[in-house]
């Protein structure tokens, strides 16, 4: 029997794999990763987690999420995560404009990531 992506990866996580263990073995197989959520939440997770946020952003900014079960906050965290990261690579490189900007677009999150807005947003 072979494994699923999503049982094999569980399978790395559980045994402590290096990051870029886990992120070959899901870029390798990213056209099954990317019909799951829960997946593709852990491909952001390890893309963010490698310093390569451009990939996840180019996820986060296009794929429509849907809600799963359990799943709550797990793409909206990699979303701002992912923002902020940006963020101080813009101010590292004395960009502050655009770092102002991916600031401020971590205060709402957009629709496509299927959940509501920021719990400061209002504050």
């Amino acid at each position: 029997m072979r494994a699923s992506c999503f049982e094999l990866d569980f399978l790395q996580k559980l045994l402590a794999r290096p990051v870029h263990e886990r992120l070959t073995t899901l870029v390798e197989r990213k056209a099954v990763v990317l019909k799951r959520d829960d997946l593709t939440a852990e491909l952001l997770s390890l893309w963010n987690a490698s310093g390569h946020y451009a990939d996840a952003a180019a996820i986060l900014d296009t794929r429509v999420f849907h809600p799963w079960e359990g799943g709550e906050g797990k793409i909206t965290g990699q979303y701002l995560l992912n923002q902020l990261h940006r963020a101080l690579q813009f101010i590292e490189r004395g960009a502050f404009k655009q770092a102002a900007d991916c600031l401020k677009a971590a205060l709402r999150y957009p629709d496509n990531l299927g959940e509501g807005a920021t719990a400061w947003a209002n504050g």
